[in-house]
């Protein structure tokens, strides 16, 4: 319904940056599934007075996540950057690596988005790397 009737969204953001990412997980049943997920925040610059330097910093942090091919997920993510009020942003800045996947979303959706490279690191604004449930000690509530 929304891709019909457009409605325009009241959440405004001057400046917003997100990362897309996708992975494979494995079920249970010996199955693969491919899992994407898009990371939106807004983000400021701020002066620092202990290193006495400016610093970008990043709030407001949400998650959407789909189990879905690629494609599939820039129309379901829809939802949910226009509710965040993405496209009413003034300054757009993406974080991902350089996976064609990823490119395709921003192509997609933010065509004239200010790209970073992560260069093989991990945006800041995506959680440490969980340990996989099987690993000594690792349960849903420790394992990131």
């Amino acid at each position: 319904m929304l891709h019909r009737e457009g409605p325009a969204a009241e959440a405004r953001s001057q400046n917003v940056l997100l990362s897309v990412d996708g992975t494979f997980i494995h079920l249970t049943n010996g199955d693969w599934r491919e899992v994407n997920t898009v990371a939106l925040g807004e983000f400021e610059r701020v002066w620092d007075e202990v290193s006495r330097e400016a610093q970008v910093k990043t709030a407001n942090i949400s998650y959407f996540s789909r189990s879905c091919r690629a494609r599939e997920f820039e129309y379901y993510a829809l939802s949910e950057l226009h509710q965040r009020g993405m496209f009413n942003a003034e300054t757009v800045v993406s974080v991902n690596d350089g996976a064609a996947v990823n490119q395709s979303f921003l192509d997609y959706h933010f065509p004239k988005a200010i790209r970073t490279s992560t260069s093989g690191t991990r945006p800041a604004i995506w959680p440490r790397r969980a340990r996989p449930f099987g690993e000594k000690g690792a349960t849903p509530s420790n394992s990131g």
